[in-house]
């Protein structure tokens, strides 16, 4: 709906209107996510919704604990409320699972306007946790992955289940920690026998002091997406998953433009968003994050968000 200079104060009541209105609101499936407009605004949301998508570990939180539960600085809750309160929607992307994504929504507004991409992208989540996509792999990858690498006591070898619950074969390590810091349970499956046709979200390691990045990666696991996400996790999930895949389906069903999509993260399972949308990395990213990005920010513990957000992409 094209608005001419005589007709800008008209254009402000509209746009002031539309915000009080906005998002009437999401009806959901397991399948699809459908959102419902009152006609009558729905070129105002055309205009001016905006969707974001933000990794978490690195990105918008540091390495800071207090009381056992990472750091949210006060400055990016203010951001990220600042969004919502416009009726922006905000996407959670990150290779952890529904609860540990959830976890950091719990002081933010409007929550309805709240999505969640877990495993990287393997489900995606509307606000009240029903399942809007997913994209599974078998249980038997996660036995070929522990087979292929196996022979290091100090790794772990890991799985998320579809009911987020964390699974290990051989020794725990770091399985219990990955449990707490997800909200998740944690489980032996070493001498486990599952049903066939058991699906997993993703199969992971920790790979203690070898760099993640410099592992081989094996033929026996072509048919899955394989790659580093930190110098010291390695993950395996479906071919067609990738953060941007989920961003682009959130994008689609909520008719958002695709320049009005940011995209905010520092691993190699950002770079697809990054490279899609408006995206900004922190300094303290991988090299590919960074050459993906269009900006690079400050880093987390200097509130790179929120930098990127006012200096850059002129939104706060």
């Amino acid at each position: 709906m094209p608005f001419g200079k005589k007709n800008q104060k008209n254009r402000e009541k509209l746009l002031k209107k539309a915000k009080k209105h906005r998002l009437n609101r999401y009806e959901t499936s397991k399948k699809r996510l459908d959102l419902v407009f009152s006609p009558f605004f729905e070129k105002c949301y055309a205009l001016t919704m905006k969707l974001f998508a933000f990794d978490i570990d690195g990105t918008l939180i540091d390495d800071r604990f207090e009381n056992g539960y990472f750091v949210v600085y006060p400055e990016i809750i203010d951001a990220l409320n600042t969004l919502l309160d416009r009726g922006d929607a905000v996407l959670f992307a990150s290779g952890r699972s529904l609860k540990g994504l959830a976890q950091f929504s719990r002081k933010l507004l409007h929550q309805d306007r709240l999505f969640y991409s877990a495993s990287n992208g393997t489900c995606l989540y509307d606000h009240e946790g029903q399942l809007l996509y997913h994209s599974y792999i078998p249980y038997s990858v996660f036995l070929k992955m522990c087979e292929l690498y196996s022979g290091h006591p100090d790794w772990t070898y890991m799985c998320y289940t579809t009911n987020d619950i964390v699974g290990y074969r051989g020794s725990p390590n770091f399985a219990p920690e990955e449990a707490r810091f997800n909200e998740m349970g944690c489980e032996d499956f070493t001498n486990r026998v599952f049903p066939e046709g058991t699906t997993l979200q993703k199969a992971s390691m920790t790979t203690g002091s070898i760099d993640a990045h410099t592992l081989s990666l094996f033929p026996e696991l072509a048919a899955y997406r394989s790659y580093a996400t930190s110098s010291f996790f390695f993950e395996i999930m479906a071919n067609d998953v990738s953060k941007a895949h989920t961003v682009e389906l959130l994008r689609q069903q909520l008719s958002i433009a695709q320049d009005d999509v940011y995209a905010f993260g520092d691993g190699d399972n950002d770079i697809s968003m990054l490279e899609a949308y408006h995206g900004s990395a922190p300094i303290n990213a991988s090299e590919g994050a960074k050459k993906a990005a269009r900006f690079i920010c400050p880093s987390a513990s200097e509130r790179g968000v929120v930098f990127a957000l006012k200096e850059q992409w002129k939104i706060l």
